[in-house]
């Protein structure tokens, strides 16, 4: 019984999962209008990305200079 419980729940955490990027993208479209929303998601997207591919690499030069190989 608490195992259907759990599909089942698991199933509707899957559906929610799914419908995600299409709430962001309507929400976005709601604000600028259809175009402007959707080339603001994907910049802020691009944008994040970067950010976070710039403090990794950072963090990883920094840890290679602090013990460099031999």
């Amino acid at each position: 019984m608490d195992l259907q419980k759990f599909i089942k729940e698991l199933e509707e955490f899957g559906e929610w999962w799914l419908s995600l990027p299409s709430t962001f993208i309507a929400y976005y479209d709601d604000l600028y209008g259809y175009p402007w929303g959707r080339m603001k998601l994907i910049e802020r997207l691009c944008l994040f990305a970067a950010f976070y591919f710039l403090i990794g690499s950072l963090l990883f030069r920094l840890a290679y200079k602090m013990n460099p190989p031999m």
